[in-house]
């Protein structure tokens, strides 16, 4: 029996056996899927959720996809495919939510496996993007922190690897907090961020000013961010990351700091940069939360 009218599917797809066990018919009816608004895919291969989207007409409602990998670790490569393969069929003005989300990364210190979310800036009707694939490095660089503000003007809710459990790195950041204030400024709906940045430099950036180019870049702003997930973003100073926050993140209400996988990599620098998190958040009177 067709249902013309379904907007949200949940299924399984075992790679494999050619398992579906959807929660509604088949999705393979075009009648069925016509008016699909929601897909949600748990599978144990990036590729079984690309060929699902596949059944979807080239003309889709698709607004929400998530796919949760219950096994395995995933390249960037096929993660570029997934994202390539949603610009080219769905419509960038009504798909709004991205959830990726992988399984615990097998312990690695030597992880160079970097994955590019620029083909996604075409879809500007995009509020919800979460990627978390311990298995890569998904962090953004100072010339897509430039696009996003204009490619992505709803966006409320962005993380990217910063969920518990994330993987272990080994290298500095690429953004530090001066890209954090373009995004804070440049994305007035944003209320939930999670990405790393290197926070080391924050206040010393005015030491070697004169006055009239402190009272230049001294412009009051201020951001409707509630949750900022900063994953083990290094941090030097807890009292003027504090100050930043307590002037420009107004409504800041959670802090969380995420540990690297296993507990045991890195524990001796993880734990100094998370202290100070911890002090960033007592500083200015709110939760935080570390794992």
């Amino acid at each position: 029996m067709l249902a013309p009218q379904l907007v949200k599917l949940s299924m399984m797809v075992e790679v494999g056996e050619n398992i579906l066990r959807p929660t509604t018919p088949s999705p393979y009816s075009h009648g069925v899927i016509s008016s699909l608004r929601c897909l949600y895919i748990s599978t144990n291969d990036i590729n079984a959720a690309i060929i699902a989207l596949q059944c979807l007409p080239k003309r889709n409602q698709l607004q929400s996809f998530a796919c949760t990998l219950f096994d395995g670790d995933e390249s960037s490569s096929t993660a570029h495919r997934l994202f390539d393969f949603i610009n080219s069929n769905c419509n960038p003005h009504t798909f709004s939510e991205l959830l990726l989300k992988g399984r615990k990364a097998a312990g690695r210190e030597d992880i160079d496996d970097y994955v590019d979310i620029s083909a996604l800036f075409p879809m500007s009707g995009l509020k919800h993007v979460e990627i978390f694939l311990p298995s890569t490095i998904t962090e953004l660089t100072p010339a897509q922190v430039e696009i996003i503000p204009a490619a992505w003007p709803q966006i409320e809710e962005l993380v990217l690897n910063a969920d518990s459990w994330g993987s272990v790195w080994t290298a500095r950041p690429r953004i530090d907090h001066t890209h954090l204030t373009t995004m804070l400024r440049g994305c007035p709906n944003l209320h939930v961020l999670g990405i790393r940045f290197d926070a080391t430099q924050i206040g010393r950036e005015q030491h070697n000013q004169s006055p009239a180019q402190e009272e230049k870049e001294d412009v009051e702003w201020q951001c409707g961010l509630e949750e900022l997930l900063v994953s083990d973003s290094p941090i030097l100073s807890s009292s003027q990351m504090a100050a930043f926050l307590t002037a420009h993140v107004p409504r800041l209400r959670k802090l969380y700091c995420s540990r690297p996988y296993p507990p045991t990599a890195n524990a001796e620098f993880f734990t100094e940069h998370k202290q100070r998190w911890k002090d960033v958040a007592s500083e200015i009177g709110i939760r935080s939360e570390t794992e």
